[in-house]
């Protein structure tokens, strides 16, 4: 058995985790990949669209195993802003500093734990190493562009989000959003959010993608309740 794709050796991913990972896109022009092929890699991941269940049949026949589900909703970052009921009457950004690394990672590498990024695939010590490097490397405006804070009046850290621009510019992408688990229940999430639309309405950015796991109701629910559109859904699988 075989399937028409392409491997792409994910090199910074096999540094990091020390394995042999690929992702399998699918293409066009693309020819066929035999079985052996993928036997190079420790890890062959690929992600497709729900609405393609012939092509996850076809996967899964060939070795596949469904990992997780995602749903990614965008925000029009012009109606929201001027949306009175919605947007933070707080507008001053709060940007994460050098002097919040050592909490953030510790944050970042415990309560992002039900992910794609879990066992028996990763390990939980490399799931905890991947979060908190992509924070700190996100403070200093490498994985993503800024870490944005919500604090209350004692200062303290009530949660943290993270933006990319992407490459058309006028749009981006929350990387890591977390409510730190002492201040869950505050709304901070809903806070978050309207701070990286006020990070994106200051950078001249339109729209602004979030992508969160099927099953996680809370943060779909409160994407529904800022007015937030579907965009798509799409399954990720491993094989290895």
């Amino acid at each position: 058995m075989s399937i028409k794709g392409e491997l792409l050796n994910l090199t910074w991913e096999s540094k990091f985790f020390k394995s042999k990972i690929a992702k399998l896109v699918f293409t066009s022009n693309a020819n066929i990949i035999p079985i052996n092929k993928f036997q190079q890699f420790d890890i062959v991941e690929t992600s497709i669209d729900t609405n393609k269940l012939a092509l996850l049949d076809t996967l899964i026949n060939i070795g596949f195993k469904l990992v997780t589900t995602y749903i990614t909703f965008s925000i029009n970052i012009d109606k929201i802003y001027t949306d009175n009921n919605l947007f933070m009457n707080n507008t001053n950004l709060i940007f994460a500093t050098t002097n919040d690394i050592k909490y953030l990672k510790n944050i970042a590498a415990t309560i992002f734990t039900n992910t794609r990024f879990r066992t028996p695939w990763y390990s939980i010590k490399n799931q905890k190493k991947l979060y908190s490097t992509w924070i700190e490397k996100s403070i200093y405006g490498r994985f993503d562009n800024a870490c944005l804070l919500i604090k209350n009046n004692k200062n303290e850290i009530n949660g943290f989000v993270t933006i990319k621009r992407l490459s058309t510019q006028k749009t981006a992408k929350i990387g890591l959003l977390g409510t730190i688990p002492l201040f869950r229940g505050l709304k901070i999430g809903t806070q978050l959010i309207m701070t990286a639309c006020h990070w994106c309405y200051i950078n001249k950015v339109k729209k602004l993608y979030i992508t969160t796991q099927i099953n996680n109701i809370h943060a779909i629910r409160l994407y529904s309740n800022i007015k937030s559109q579907f965009e798509n859904s799409f399954y990720w699988l491993y094989r290895g």
